[in-house]
């Protein structure tokens, strides 16, 4: 949804999906007579994601503003991922 008016431009947005970052598990291997051994594997845990943003065009810039809210029923899809922060002009 991106209602604009003069002056002015917003949008929502929605995410219910997957994780394309996996969580690594690792867990050892219970082996009678051999080395021991550790399992790895790749978790895509389900996550939803909503966020908003809005802008306002002023006559020598523009003021934009956004949030967004993070949920997941895997308690480990949860913890802080950061990314790239971002400069414009």
């Amino acid at each position: 949804m991106e209602p604009r008016g003069p002056g002015f431009e917003a949008s929502l947005s929605s995410f219910d999906g997957f994780n394309n970052l996996p969580n690594i598990v690792a867990s050892d291997v219970p082996a009678v007579g051999l080395p021991p051994a550790i399992d790895v594997t790749r978790v895509y845990p389900a996550i939803r994601s909503y966020g908003a943003d809005a802008a306002v065009p002023l006559r020598w810039l523009t003021i934009k503003g956004e949030a967004s809210y993070f949920t997941s029923s895997t308690p480990e899809a949860t913890r802080a991922r950061r990314s790239p922060g971002r400069a414009r002009r």
